[in-house]
C-alpha cells in the first residue's frame, strides 16, 4: 500500500482514505484550533479583570444591559 505524507499533517494520503474523511479531518481540527484560541482569550480576560473565570452572558443578562445602554444613549442625545 502507498502511503504519502502531505504537507498538512491532517490527513494521510492514501487510495483508502476519502476525501470527504480527509475534509471532515480538517474540520474537526480547525474547529480545535478556534476553540483552543477563545479559551486562551478568555483567560487573559480573567487575568486582567482579577477574577477566576470569565462567562458568556445569559440572553437575560444581554437584554438588561442592553436596556441600560438604551438609556445612557438616550441620554447623551439629549432626549
Amino acid at each position: 500500500m502507498l502511503v504519502s505524507y502531505s504537507s498538512d499533517a491532517a490527513c494521510v494520503d492514501r487510495s483508502s482514505l476519502r476525501k470527504s474523511t480527509c475534509d471532515k479531518t480538517r474540520s474537526t481540527e480547525d474547529c480545535v484550533r478556534e476553540r483552543e484560541a477563545r479559551t486562551a482569550v478568555m483567560r487573559q480576560i480573567a487575568e486582567r479583570k482579577h477574577v477566576s473565570d470569565v462567562r458568556r452572558l445569559t440572553q437575560e443578562e444581554l437584554l438588561a444591559e442592553a436596556k441600560i445602554t438604551e438609556k445612557i444613549n438616550l441620554r447623551s442625545l439629549g432626549w
